[in-house]
């Protein structure tokens, strides 16, 4: 009861969250989830990790675009209800502590004649999520459904990005 009480305080931009991306988890597992997170605020062209480096969080993209460079070739854009460095979570890979980082992330860059970007995003400790996924069995569910829909929105992106040939050497990229 309580955390459903809590669950109805979230702000406009969680709920919405909740709602468009989280739609078979349970609000009171939702809650668990978002209470251990941390919300971050990085301004147009911030980097938020590079590849190479060792990087023990995984990020929810809450408002605004990152762009994911692997080897310095941008490879796609993570918005709204993406997961960045989730490292395999998705399919059960429980994996605790620091995880090489295979990508670049920057927040998306301001374009010229536009206002500022900025991108928030959630951030976990993975370690602090992987006890808490060990705990609830429900929760692990939800989310591994939630991530792989997520992978799945992030394959279409990529195509699109080749579709609209936004990428100069398929080999390359």
């Amino acid at each position: 009861m309580y955390l459903q009480s809590v669950g109805s305080k979230l702000s406009e931009d969680l709920k919405r969250i909740k709602h468009d991306h989280f739609d078979a988890m349970e609000l009171s597992d939702y809650v668990k989830l978002i209470s251990i997170s941390t919300e971050e605020t990085f301004e147009g062209g911030a980097l938020i990790c590079h590849q190479g480096q060792k990087n023990r969080f995984i990020r929810l993209v809450i408002e605004g675009d990152l762009d994911v460079l692997r080897d310095g070739v941008h490879t796609y854009s993570l918005n709204e209800g993406n997961f960045a460095s989730e490292a395999g979570l998705h399919a059960g890979l429980l994996l605790s502590g620091d995880v090489e980082s295979s990508c670049t992330m920057i927040a998306k860059p301001m374009e010229p004649g536009k206002h500022m970007k900025r991108a928030r995003v959630l951030r976990w400790d993975r370690s602090e999520l992987i006890r808490l996924l060990n705990n609830e069995n429900a929760l692990r569910r939800a989310l591994s459904a939630a991530m792989s829909w997520d992978i799945i929105r992030k394959l279409k992106g990529q195509r699109q990005y080749i579709s609209d040939q936004k990428v100069d050497d398929p080999e390359l990229w």
